[in-house]
């Protein structure tokens, strides 16, 4: 199987490393704003939290992914928690 690696940045993007071949692997996009943090709890399924209010669970396999859009506040964290539930912050107070 392949192992992989997720980055995220303040370039709001999301890299996706193999930790097999050492390498970069693909960059994915769609995030406004900062990208604040990263989870992932199921293989290929990273979960981000943005700068631009967004949480986006992404789906490499099928090269798309989910947008949740937040509240009043920039999410700040994210975690996973099994059998697809987790949470997220944000700096509303």
């Amino acid at each position: 199987g392949t192992h992989q690696l997720f980055s995220s940045s303040k370039d709001r993007t999301i890299k996706i490393w193999s930790l097999d071949d050492m390498a970069y692997m693909d960059t994915l996009y769609g995030h406004q704003g900062e990208v604040t943090a990263l989870d992932c709890d199921t293989k290929e399924r990273p979960v981000t939290v943005s700068r631009d209010r967004t949480s986006r669970m992404w789906k490499i396999q099928d090269e798309t992914h989910l947008v949740f859009r937040g509240g009043g506040g920039n999410l700040d964290c994210v975690c996973m928690a099994g059998q697809g539930g987790g949470g997220s912050g944000q700096d509303d107070g």
